[in-house]
């Protein structure tokens, strides 16, 4: 079965500016939007960030204590860690909204699978391999969540890819497909959301929150 590709969610005219980055302009008028064209860079970028001088003294005990074979697979297991929590997500999203259970068997594949293609959705920063916290705000925040949200695009479609030509069922790409989806949907909604201008932001909080005060009173009225 060839996987249907997760579409973008918004598409317009493109014009390359003088930096090199695609700029846009969607449809409701929001702010330009900046494609970066290489968005394995960010996960170029956490990689360099990992190796802190304690990351590396352990890193070093690590390989004192451990024979070469047994240093490479307790670096793939770390390696896997997110891939693996992706999984747990996916298992509980099958059970959940389609009433259906994963095969154990199939587990290590897939987690190969979402580990190769770096379709991850968690980050954790207690690891010894894990990367550092990057807070950022404002407009930076902003362009995090566009950059985090086609990166998951790319990511999810690769996996999909590649799920196929390894000759995975049909009932479990679907779940794949499914899954992704939701994910890359509440990206861009969360992207698009603080990508509006601040009035209109603070406009849908306001009103959002005198729903919810006003339902609130209901739920309380005898």
């Amino acid at each position: 079965m060839r996987a249907r590709a997760i579409e973008a969610l918004w598409s317009a005219p493109a014009e390359r500016s003088v930096d090199g980055a695609l700029t846009s302009v969607n449809e409701s008028g929001h702010r330009p939007i900046r494609c970066r064209l290489r968005c394995s860079t960010i996960a170029a970028c956490r990689v360099a960030s990992r190796r802190t001088p304690k990351c590396s003294a352990y890193d070093n005990n690590l390989r004192s204590l451990l024979s070469e074979d047994g240093y490479k697979r307790y670096r793939d297991y770390e390696k896997s860690k997110p891939a693996r929590r992706e999984y747990e997500m996916i298992k509980e999203h099958a059970a959940t909204k389609l009433g259906l259970s994963l095969d154990a068997g199939q587990a290590d594949s897939i987690v190969a699978l979402i580990r190769d293609a770096g379709a991850t959705t968690t980050e954790t920063w207690h690891g010894p391999y894990d990367p550092l916290p990057r807070p950022v705000a404002g407009a930076e925040l902003v362009d995090q969540m566009q950059a985090d949200y086609l990166s998951l695009l790319n990511n999810a479609n690769s996996l999909l890819t590649a799920a196929a030509e390894s000759g995975m069922s049909e009932e479990y790409l679907q779940i794949l497909q499914e899954y992704y989806t939701d994910k890359t949907q509440a990206g861009y909604d969360k992207w698009i959301f603080w990508n509006r201008p601040i009035e209109d932001t603070r406009a849908e909080i306001r009103v959002r929150t005198i729903q919810q005060i006003r339902d609130a009173q209901r739920a309380g009225s005898p």
